[in-house]
């Protein structure tokens, strides 16, 4: 994960603000080339396509349409195109990424030196 990211926070008006000021219920919005700072779950999408190579080893990038069912966006994914907006429900290491670091920092401790 990059250094001290920022987002694009909807609050009444845009304003950017740092990834670890993000809050559980926060509105992000998100256009291309931006980094998904935390776990989102999608409630507006314009083409947009996201880049989750990292977390599913996914080669190309994946379309997110906002539909039926709740469709999500992990921390650490980089959006490729189009723009969307995702609410915040999950930050740091309680996001999917931040569980996957955790685990794999214990299976380190567990190796034998």
């Amino acid at each position: 994960m990059p250094d001290s990211t920022t987002a694009t926070l909807e609050r009444g008006r845009a304003a950017q603000i740092a990834e670890d000021r993000l809050h559980k219920g926060d509105m992000v919005l998100l256009q291309a080339g931006d980094l998904v700072p935390a776990d989102l779950e999608l409630v507006e999408a314009r083409g947009l396509q996201v880049d989750e190579w990292e977390l599913t080893g996914e080669l190309r990038p994946v379309e997110k349409r906002v539909g039926e069912e709740a469709v999500y966006l992990y921390r650490g994914s980089r959006v490729t195109r189009g723009s969307g907006k995702g609410i915040v429900v999950a930050t740091g290491a309680e996001t999917e990424y931040g569980e996957i670091l955790q685990l794999w920092e214990q299976e380190i401790r567990r190796r034998p030196p």
